[in-house]
């Protein structure tokens, strides 16, 4: 399991993708990833917290099984589990 909470939205979008790939190149298959932000944009937000799940899990390269686990008005939080399949893209 990797944990990620609270910095995708602080990095650009080329350092988040290099985060994503190197992050599904360590998860073994079959593993899960917890991602948990707020889904409201900060001031010193790079990035807009919507879709940011989305958008990380789409530059792993990886197809998901994704669930959420926790919703409030301000957070979300998922876990997805890597099906072990490469996404066509």
């Amino acid at each position: 399991m990797i944990v990620i909470a609270e910095v995708l939205y602080y990095l650009s979008a080329r350092d988040m993708a290099r985060v994503a790939r190197e992050m599904a190149a360590r998860l073994h298959p079959g593993g899960i990833i917890v991602l948990a932000h707020h889904r409201i944009d900060f001031y010193d937000f790079v990035q807009h917290a919507a879709g940011i799940h989305a958008r990380f899990l789409a530059e792993t390269g990886r197809c998901w099984t994704v669930r959420t686990a926790r919703r409030t008005g301000r957070w979300v939080v998922i876990a997805a589990r890597d099906n072990g399949v490469p996404r066509s893209r």
